[in-house]
């Protein structure tokens, strides 16, 4: 899920993450240079949850009958979404 740039240092996302999936990810990086020393550390990762369900209206759909005397400003119709 995710790739290590070896040049840059940065990590990209190879793949969405989901929370509902999986909340965290633990990584161990290691670095080396040429003559075979080496040290390595551990990079963790949280996933924050976002709200990605759409809103859902409470209803169908919806219908109302006007009086053509009716003031501007007026409501005319309240939804309810969640």
């Amino acid at each position: 899920i995710f790739f290590l740039n070896p040049i840059t240092g940065g990590f990209n996302l190879t793949r969405v993450l989901d929370y509902e999936v999986q909340q965290y990810y633990i990584l161990t990086v290691r670095a080396e240079d040429g003559g075979g020393q080496f040290t390595a550390i551990r990079v963790y990762f949280n996933i924050l949850d976002v709200n990605d369900n759409p809103p859902i209206f409470s209803l169908n759909s919806y219908s109302t009958s006007l009086m053509e005397n009716l003031p501007v400003g007026s409501t005319v119709l309240v939804f309810n979404v969640t």
